[in-house]
């Protein structure tokens, strides 16, 4: 006897998710934003628990959401941070980059991440600022605080203290 959930298609998978792919992108995406990483991941993984879908699941249905920004962001995520998959920062960078040549703020964010520390890619420290500066035109939370860290050590640019470090 074959399993045919084994061996379901991706599309079979898009199909049974229907509407609700888009509900879980939008859940796992917002697990991000609010916890970020650490905590991020494990509410990611207690809601596929809950939810009863696969890591095998949503990695198919991320592979094949390439043109969602936000699926191309998370599909980074789950290689950056090992959900699933290996830890594969290499193809995180990459991930990152298609996210933010789409206009992702949290792609544009991390990908500052990832030349500020050398995740995927070498340190370039400018890089990282000019990215960081990008994602908080786009409003993006992280970027403001990755940019104020920037200014206050000197990461990009010239250090500039604050009022309270007086």
């Amino acid at each position: 006897m074959i399993n045919t959930k084994e061996i379901e298609s991706p599309m079979s998978l898009s199909n049974q998710f229907g509407d609700n792919f888009n509900i879980i992108v939008n859940n796992m995406f917002n697990f991000f934003n609010n916890y970020g990483n650490n905590i991020g991941k494990q509410k990611v993984l207690s809601y596929f628990d809950e939810q009863n879908i696969t890591l095998q699941e949503i990695n198919n249905l991320l592979l094949n959401d390439q043109n969602n920004s936000n699926s191309i962001y998370l599909l980074g995520k789950f290689n950056h941070l090992g959900i699933g998959i290996s830890v594969n920062n290499k193809k995180a960078f990459e991930l990152y980059q298609k996210a933010a040549k789409l206009g992702n703020a949290f792609g544009i964010n991390n990908l500052g991440n990832c030349y500020e520390n050398g995740i995927g890619t070498d340190i370039d420290k400018k890089k990282a600022f000019e990215l960081y500066q990008k994602a908080v035109e786009l409003g993006n939370a992280f970027g403001i605080n990755n940019l104020g860290c920037c200014y206050e050590n000197g990461i990009g640019s010239r250090i500039r203290k604050c009022i309270w470090n007086k």
